[in-house]
């Protein structure tokens, strides 16, 4: 018979619960999601990337991609610099029997070529946009390697998992009335299951901003077509355009040319600058540029302007700061890579995918060390009811 009293109901107790558990099962998806994501922060960073020397006016986009012409390849896009020193990059895609074979994932199938924007000098040139390291990285953070929709879906869920752990967090760590002097830090005489709760406590809630922004965001990439329509019923705005817009071409008709689209697309966004053009590969398909204001931050979503190649008219505009549902839909991928707020965001992203590595480490040990204590209390009851002495 258990004569231990029974611990009242209560809805604290039932949060830490649902704490304890969901992080001790699924800790070690989580340490992954966590690590892959810190690597993938700086990726792009770590990358060698051929630089542009010529200095004086950037060129045209239709001179960048006619500097790049190769027999059996396309022209997909071309990414415009950023600025002084960046190279135009140019994607190709290969013609197999008159069809295209891609970009696509690391763009196999086709090449990136990158193109001095002043000189037009061919100064870089592969076939993969990103090392195999980085496209394990990639696939192993967005998937876990799992194929098809299946893997997005494992990682959104896993990622509403990650916000419900920083939500019952903060509530686990409030402090009780008198305590908060003590509540973000580790006492120096902290030893045992003291020191790995303090520590615990203390990294999640100077990181608990970050990390819960992280983790939504990955969820809101995860799932768009269910969180989008409930940001805009919430914060307002409409759907966007598709960003392919199919066109009906015009027989005998001869599409414009790109520095058309270009100028078309500037004088729809006045104040704005090319960031990519995108070339349609099929007659159905619509010339597509992408545009941002002359002094929009690093990573801030571009708007996207469809553009009729018969017609030379505007088809549709995809502006994602339109309506303040579509912002925050539009920010949660910059937010979550650590990118358009600057060098220290870009830190604090980082060091979020690190923090389930130490919450697995603390909260196991403490699972543990309370795990242990129980029992030994256990064992001392029993000996004590059979007249025994405790060992």
């Amino acid at each position: 018979m258990n004569n231990e009293p029974k611990q009242p109901f209560s809805v604290r107790r039932i949060l830490l619960q649902v704490h304890l558990w969901v992080g001790l099962i699924f800790c070690i998806p989580f340490v992954i999601l966590g690590v892959t994501g810190s690597y993938l922060v700086y990726d792009q960073d770590f990358m060698t990337v051929p630089r542009a020397t010529a200095v004086g006016e950037v060129a045209a986009p239709s001179e960048i991609i006619a500097a790049v012409n190769r027999d059996g390849f396309r022209t997909a896009s071309v990414t415009m610099p950023s600025e002084a020193g960046d190279p135009a990059i140019v994607r190709l895609a290969r013609i197999t029997n008159g069809e295209q074979q891609g970009p696509g994932r690391g763009f196999a199938g086709g090449a990136q070529v990158y193109v001095d924007p002043v000189s037009l000098e061919v100064i870089g040139d592969q076939e993969r946009n990103r090392t195999a390291l980085s496209d394990f990285m990639h696939q192993l953070h967005g998937s876990l390697l799992i194929g098809g929709r299946e893997g997005r879906s494992v990682v959104g869920w896993l990622g509403v998992g990650m916000t419900l752990l920083g939500i019952t967090g903060l509530v686990l760590w409030w402090p009780k009335c008198g305590a908060w002097r003590n509540a973000f830090g580790v006492r120096r005489d902290a030893k045992g299951y003291p020191f790995h709760r303090q520590l615990h406590g203390a990294t999640g809630i100077w990181g608990w901003v970050v990390f819960i922004i992280v983790s939504f965001s990955g969820v809101a990439i995860s799932f768009p077509a269910t969180i989008g329509p409930a940001m805009h019923s919430m914060l307002g705005g409409q759907p966007l355009p598709p960003v392919n817009q199919e066109i009906m071409p015009v027989e005998g008709q001869a599409t414009i040319a790109v520095d058309e689209a270009v100028a078309i697309a500037l004088a729809e966004q006045p104040g704005s600058r090319v960031v990519g053009v995108f070339l349609p590969g099929e007659p159905e398909g619509a010339m597509r540029v992408t545009v941002l204001a002359t002094d929009a931050v690093k990573g801030t979503p571009a708007t996207s302007i469809s553009i009729d190649p018969y017609r030379g008219e505007v088809a549709s505009v995809r502006n994602p700061q339109e309506g303040l549902g579509n912002a925050f839909m539009a920010w949660q991928r910059p937010l979550h890579d650590g990118q358009g707020l600057g060098m220290i965001w870009q830190f604090l992203v980082f060091a979020s995918g690190l923090m389930p590595v130490l919450f697995t480490i603390t909260g196991t040990i403490m699972w543990w060390i309370k795990r242990r204590n129980k029992i030994a209390m256990r064992v001392r009851k029993q000996a004590a009811l059979e007249g025994a002495p405790a060992e």
